[in-house]
């Protein structure tokens, strides 16, 4: 598990991310849904304790995942197309 505090980012905006400690460790208990359970391998971006969750509309859902999409995928382009899936249970009750 890593855990990112981004106001710790936002403290000085010239530091650079590899300069800011980031938590990381492994979770013996870590669960996933049936749905990921089902894929061989990936990697699992939990986002929680947001300062104002409702304002997570789909519109920002969206823009976050072709933010994510654009990460470079540490295989390269040839071995894996990376797929996103992006989940959010509010907007799964939505239709």
């Amino acid at each position: 598990m890593l855990e990112v505090d981004w106001g710790d980012f936002e403290k000085n905006s010239k530091l650079r991310f590899e300069n800011i400690d980031i938590n990381y460790y492994t979770e013996p208990n870590f669960s996933l849904s049936s749905k990921e359970k089902a894929k061989s391998s990936g990697v699992v971006l939990e986002i929680s304790s947001l300062r104002d969750p409702l304002s997570w509309d789909r519109v920002k859902l969206l823009r976050l995942k072709r933010h994510l999409a654009k990460l470079i995928n540490p295989f390269g382009n040839s071995v894996v197309q990376m797929k996103l899936d992006l989940c959010c249970e509010r907007e799964k009750n939505k239709t």
